[in-house]
């Protein structure tokens, strides 16, 4: 569901029944401008979906919820043959995703061997272009576990952006998350974690989620920083 159906729906939620004149007359806001944005022949910009949120008596991410999204883990393969390997830097934190760091002058933990057929066409077009991180939250839970390992390719072109995979994204305050992006419009993504778990959502790591991001202008930094291409979930148990 878009920004444009949740608002109808609220509108409806109020007892209007989809009388849209009457709710912008009781509102103050313009109905000429109302249906054009709400009917896609005129654009919306933040401070208009301000408005229309405070009018509906809302937050702005309730109009920018998607609502349920499904998804199917991926299928994780073991056992493989031998092949051709190639060892990929591993990193402790993704944070190193973000502004300021140069991947050329950090040093490693190790080398993890990924299948080269894992790995995107082009892989090698530049330096340390796929990396590997290891995962310890559970906000990605069931498809990403903790002690699993992720391989994330940098090189994301935006017009390659789709909604239901999973990103690297820049947080406002220079963090690095690791999540589904869940839905995309002009203006805003809105992205989340997989774990159903209420208590996680309520309180946990996925407390204020989901949540939209606004895309930055075409000259302005990028706010995905990686996509994720290949999770190896570990089965060896710990020593006891």
């Amino acid at each position: 569901m878009g920004i444009r159906e949740n608002i109808k729906k609220q509108i409806d939620l109020l007892g209007y029944g989809g009388n849209l004149s009457k709710f912008a007359k009781d509102k103050g806001l313009s109905n000429s401008h109302l249906n054009e944005i709400l009917n896609g022949r005129k654009r919306y910009n933040e401070g208009w979906l301000k408005r229309v949120a405070s009018a509906l008596g809302v937050d702005v991410d309730v109009l920018l919820s998607p609502g349920p999204v499904e998804f199917h883990p991926p299928a994780l393969k073991f056992n493989m043959p031998e092949g051709d390997y190639v060892p990929i830097k591993l990193f402790n934190d993704p944070v190193i995703l973000g502004h300021g760091y140069d991947m050329r002058e950090l040093r490693p933990e190790g080398h993890i061997a990924i299948l080269k057929g894992h790995l995107p066409v082009g892989f090698s077009s530049h330096e340390d272009r796929v990396v590997c991180f290891p995962t310890t939250g559970i906000s990605m839970k069931p498809t990403i576990n903790p002690d699993s390992f992720i391989w994330i390719d940098r090189d994301v072109l935006r017009e390659d952006v789709v909604e239901g995979e999973i990103y690297a994204f820049l947080l406002p305050d220079d963090g690095v998350t690791i999540k589904r992006l869940v839905a995309l419009n002009e203006e805003h993504i809105v992205i989340d974690g997989d774990n159903p778990d209420r208590e996680e959502r309520a309180l946990g790591s996925l407390k204020g989620f989901p949540l939209a991001l606004k895309i930055p202008e075409p000259d302005g930094p990028p706010i995905i920083v990686g996509r994720v291409i290949w999770i190896l979930n570990r089965l060896i148990e710990k020593s006891k």
